[in-house]
């Protein structure tokens, strides 16, 4: 399936930082903040696959968006932050497994557009390399100044899941929203 954006229908372009401190992010196709939200999760605390979905038809029609998700791949010692040495467990990993394949679902389900991207790939065009969660949140606030509220949670902490989805948004937005046409993957 191809489609076009025609001159009434602008794209809009979503990114998705699918772990449960993750978060959705739409951006115009021009590149402005439309929305950022906290990912959806269930009484369980695991990520919602209900909510996404609901979350994802809230944004608008599935031939108008493109969504990037941030590609999960196994690696025997994932870590938490390159500033922290510690590793992610087992059952962590299982666990983001699980919300990773709930956020591929849904975006199946909808029949959208979409791009998986490796971190290191969409980091990459923001220069993150060695700069950990603070520095998606520093890029994040010098493309979008003035979002520090959303940016921050309960108690002043930062919520660098909502930075990266916004990051991961800019990057298929950058990437796809130049060509006239986008195909489906």
């Amino acid at each position: 399936m191809t489609i076009c954006e025609s001159p009434g229908i602008k794209m809009l372009f979503v990114g998705i930082d699918a772990g449960k401190q993750g978060a959705i992010a739409v951006l115009s196709s021009i590149g402005g903040l439309i929305n950022v939200q906290d990912m959806p999760l269930s009484p369980t605390h695991n990520v919602c696959t209900v909510g996404i979905y609901r979350s994802l038809l809230d944004v608008g029609k599935s031939d108008q968006m493109f969504i990037c998700l941030e590609e999960c791949r196994y690696t025997p010692k994932m870590q938490r932050d390159p500033d922290d040495r510690s590793n992610i467990s087992v059952m962590s990993a299982f666990a983001f497994g699980r919300n990773y394949q709930s956020c591929l679902s849904t975006m199946e389900i909808l029949g959208c557009p979409h791009l998986l991207v490796r971190p290191e790939v969409w980091k990459a065009e923001f220069f993150l390399f060695g700069k950990g969660k603070s520095g998606s949140i520093e890029a994040c606030l010098r493309l979008h100044p003035g979002i520090e509220d959303l940016l921050r949670g309960k108690k002043g902490k930062w919520l660098d899941g909502r930075a990266e989805a916004i990051l991961i948004a800019e990057y298929g937005r950058r990437k796809y929203g130049g060509a006239t046409k986008l195909k489906k993957n």
